[in-house]
């Protein structure tokens, strides 16, 4: 089971300034940046927190519906990430990230837990 509160805290940051976190990868190709942090439409509105309530989103390419009524001009914000995991698992879980040279990487899966 995907949850995005574990993969997040595993994913490596892209910039030594802000946290930036890569692209994920689902086991069928849906790609999806999850973001969260203090400059972010995220909850809290903090750096390297252990569980985030809802996430700031950007969807590549397929575009999910059920993201409608968080998204303006592509960008979704505080989208739950009960939601988020909901759409992972749709797209048959996370099965790693992009890094900077677009190859994936793939992660181990933790056990899913719950708010």
């Amino acid at each position: 089971m995907s949850d995005i509160n574990l993969i997040f805290q595993k994913l490596p940051n892209r910039n030594p300034f802000i946290q930036l976190k890569p692209i994920i990868v689902c086991k069928d190709g849906f790609s999806i940046s999850i973001q969260a942090g203090e400059s972010l439409h995220s909850n809290p509105r903090k750096d390297n927190e252990s569980f985030y309530n809802s996430y700031e989103i950007c969807l590549f390419g397929e575009l999910e519906p059920i993201f409608t009524e968080y998204l303006s001009d592509g960008i979704g914000s505080y989208v739950p990430f009960a939601l988020i995991n909901h759409v992972l698992e749709s797209h048959g879980g996370v099965i790693g990230y992009k890094d900077l040279n677009d190859n994936l990487v793939k992660i181990k899966q933790s056990r899913k837990i719950k708010p």
